[in-house]
This record gives structure tokens, sequence and C-alpha cells, in this order.
């Protein structure tokens, strides 16, 4: 999805809260499903002071738990967090954003969670686990 705002503010502060449905975004593996997403992508030229960017996953995941079979992972800056805020929902929060500095989000949860899609065959879980460090919740 790619926003546009009109003028760019100068003098002055704003706010803005968007809302919005994405479907097919997760991909189903073969021993896992995973959402991998860019909240903010590297094409802002201003600074942004706060980002707080709250996923809600299907409610496949509500009963999932945090750090067993629901692991998250923030990239971006190391001013950031990402957690678990509610049953199935997770809260990336960023503040003092950097121009051009992109934040993403990644999710890994059971392959139910995305029972309804296809599965690309892959085991995938190892890999991500190795990518990520081990460490969950870090960026």
């Amino acid at each position: 999805m790619t926003w546009f705002y009109g003028e760019p503010a100068t003098d002055e502060s704003r706010t803005y809260e968007l809302d919005y449905t994405v479907t097919g975004a997760g991909t189903r593996h073969a021993d896992a499903s995973q959402l991998y997403w860019q909240w903010i992508g590297t094409g802002w030229d201003v600074a942004t002071d706060r980002v707080v960017a709250d996923l809600t996953l299907p409610s496949t995941a509500a009963a999932l738990t945090a750090g067993e079979d629901l692991l998250v992972w923030g990239h971006g800056p190391l001013t950031g967090t990402v957690e678990v805020v509610d049953a199935g929902v997770v809260r990336t929060e960023v503040t003092g954003l950097a121009p051009n500095t992109f934040v993403e989000l990644r999710v890994l949860m059971p392959t139910a969670v995305l029972g309804a899609a296809a599965s690309d065959g892959q085991e995938v879980r190892a890999e991500i686990l190795e990518e990520e460090g081990g460490r969950v919740g870090r960026r």
C-alpha cells in the first residue's frame, strides 16, 4: 500500500490514523505460517516522531501464546519495540524514526493459523529462527 498525504507539513505537527485490511499477505509453509510486513519503507524524506502499528492476526491466532507458538520480531531502528499486546494483536512501536528508515514486522505461527491458504510445502521454521538469532521481539 502506498499512501500520500498532500502538502508537506512545515511548521506543524500532524497525526494520522490509518485502518485497513489486507488479505493474502501471509504465507503458509509445511511447518509454520509467516507474515513479513513492512509498515514503513525507505521513501519518507522527513523524520517521524512516533509510529504505532497494530497487526490483528486471523481469529485462529487468538489462542496462541506469545514467545512459544507466536513469535514476533521487528526490523529497523533500535529505538523500536515489537510485542504481543492482546490475544492475536501484535504492536510495533518506534520513536524518533529517522528519514528514509524502514520499519518491518515478522510473525511466525503454527500452520493452522493460515489453514485456509495453500501451503508452499517448504520447511522454514528452523531457518527463520536461525535468521532471527533465536531472539524474540528484538530489532
